[in-house]
């Protein structure tokens, strides 16, 4: 009891995040801090009830949420889904050993409920295990394949936006699109054969069509398999594929799209390009209203599209089997060094795009076993400006941007 009655004390000088209260035999046992409903005192008679899955909503918890046991109303164990990797968890569930501190713990032959913590949202939520209950037995550890619960959760519901919360069942309209590197299949999983006509088309009583360019400052920016799509609201209602212009016309690439709508008028369309170079879609300033057979631009007066700024930052996915570490000088003349690593086998190849999406030049590298290595590349009669360096296997890739002084 004074062992218990110290650790108390030693935990008044310690914080616990919002929602959370401090263990109260911590340091002694951790983790440091519970969920408020979740607090409990260790116990010398112990079982484990192990879940190879908890849902939410019929998704997996996330690795911050927690699995909580009860004995009524008395928690007699708790487990953060991270602290087991996210495979199989075993949730301690403690039993009555005479303590003043697990009075109303389990007893043998009695049956332990389950309630699950959602970090995100705040909330407990009652939890039911597919399989039956084994009753609490000193030592014993029954394992549930599923353990799962439903919720009111409101919040974004579409998987392509920033905010997708997998959770949510109730869409409020809070979803964002733009404060992130978005998902290709945004554009992509609208028009599954590709032929730059939306999939649902003939949902739509009108149409008009746009054809764009698209531009960073006063450079065009367009290659093959870049990508533009019209929205209104977050309802994608256009795609327009990049065809490449013959050089009479003025070269480069333009996007035709047609856009759908069941007004005449008044919708609002707003534009996504998607660069095939990054696998990154952008969302760009113009917007355009909604006229029933307008016929706006074509490859030589087109409709003109502004990409951000900010789009070199884009945050870009790095592959598991191999990555980019460094690119130096940057910027260089004449030549740049560019260090990578290999984490598994793979045949690489690697490519040089210039700011426009046109390539460049290349330089198969062929099949390099696990280990570090480095290239050199000496651009010949290439203009000063900002160029791409591609990394692939054929299938993963990955990218840095490199600067040419002259």
């Amino acid at each position: 009891m004074p062992i218990l009655f110290g650790l108390v004390f030693m935990q008044n000088n310690r914080d616990c995040p919002e929602n959370f209260t401090l263990n109260p035999q911590y340091p002694a046992t951790e983790p440091e801090c519970f969920p408020n409903d979740f607090v409990y005192y260790s116990s010398v008679n112990l079982a484990f009830y192990i879940f190879n899955l908890v849902t939410i909503n019929d998704f997996p918890i996330s690795e911050e949420d927690w699995v909580g046991a009860f004995n009524g109303v008395v928690c007699v164990g708790a487990r953060q889904w991270g602290a087991c990797n996210n495979s199989a968890c075993d949730v301690p569930v403690f039993g009555d050993d005479g303590t003043l501190f697990t009075e109303g713990y389990m007893n043998s032959g009695e049956m332990p409920t389950f309630k699950i913590y959602d970090t995100s949202e705040n909330i407990y939520i009652d939890a039911i295990p597919t399989d039956d209950v084994v009753e609490w037995q000193y030592m014993n550890s029954p394992i549930i394949e599923l353990l799962y619960s439903y919720a009111d959760i409101q919040g974004c519901t579409d998987l392509y936006a920033c905010n997708f919360d997998p959770y949510a069942n109730i869409n409020v309209g809070s979803c964002e699109y733009c404060s992130c590197s978005l998902s290709s299949d945004i554009i992509f999983s609208n028009d599954i054969d590709n032929n730059g006509v939306i999939d649902n088309f003939n949902a739509y009583a009108n149409n008009g069509s746009i054809t764009a360019r698209v531009f960073h400052g006063d450079d065009e920016i367009g290659s093959n398999g870049d990508a533009v799509a019209a929205y209104v609201n977050d309802e994608i209602r256009g795609i327009g594929l990049a065809a490449e212009v013959p050089e009479e016309l003025g070269g480069g690439y333009a996007f035709s799209m047609m856009i759908y709508s069941n007004e005449l008028s008044g919708e609002i369309l707003t534009f996504k390009y998607y660069q095939s170079i990054t696998d990154n879609v952008f969302c760009l300033n113009e917007s355009y209203e909604f006229q029933a057979d307008m016929i706006i631009g074509d490859a030589v007066s087109s409709f003109n599209l502004v990409i951000p700024n900010d789009w070199l930052d884009a945050d870009l996915s790095f592959p598991e089997s191999f990555m980019i570490n460094s690119a130096y000088p940057n910027p260089f003349n004449p030549y740049v060094n560019i260090e990578y690593s290999i984490i598994e086998p793979s045949n690489i190849e690697f490519y040089f795009y210039s700011l426009s999406g046109k390539l460049v030049d290349e330089i198969d590298i062929g099949f390099l076993s696990k280990g570090e290595y480095s290239i050199s590349w000496e651009p010949k009669n290439k203009a000063s400006g900002i160029y791409f360096v591609v990394m692939s296997n054929g299938i993963d890739k990955n990218m840095t941007r490199i600067t040419l002084l002259k």
